[in-house]
């Protein structure tokens, strides 16, 4: 469940201990440089019609010439078929497709990742009710000392090989 001002009346958050970011996805060839908003001005970049990424892209990267697609799975067709020369979307999803069979291991990560709480959200965290916020606060404790000893990094890159960052 999202943050909203509904959800914090009836539950109680701990921190954040995953944001969601978006990234730009490349084909392997492409051979663009470390400068995406450079490299990819006036270039098609893929991304999925009326999606929060959407309005993303339009407002931070304005030179890039944006082609909407009705869903994601029309998007990473057209970057394989080299229609787009990026797609910028949601890196949890992005990160899955990279290592699906339809992936055809043509593309890769490009620059970001892109984290906005304006745009993504929050991110992940755990409710609990309201009564229970010193269980939140355990949470709070717990995601800090898995994130100092690196515990974290290891048990998402085991879910996330492609890794999101």
């Amino acid at each position: 469940m999202s943050q909203t001002s509904e959800t914090l009346k009836n539950y109680r958050f701990s921190r954040p201990y995953m944001e969601l970011p978006a990234r730009f996805v490349v084909r392997r060839e492409s051979g663009l440089g470390e400068n995406v908003a450079k490299e990819l001005s006036g270039k098609k970049v893929g991304v999925v019609k009326g999606s929060a990424h959407e309005a993303m892209l339009k407002a931070w990267f304005a030179d890039m010439e944006e082609v909407s697609f009705d869903d994601a799975a029309a998007a990473h067709a057209a970057l394989v078929s080299k229609e787009v020369e990026a797609l910028f979307g949601d890196g949890v999803q992005l990160s899955f497709w990279l290592q699906s069979t339809s992936a055809k291991d043509c593309c890769t990560f490009y620059g970001g990742p892109y984290l906005s709480p304006y745009y993504l959200g929050e991110g992940l965290a755990i409710a609990v009710a309201p009564e229970n916020a010193d269980l939140a606060l355990a949470f709070d404790h717990a995601i800090s000392v898995l994130n100092r000893n690196g515990r974290f990094a290891e048990l998402y890159l085991r879910w996330f090989p492609k890794g999101l960052y």
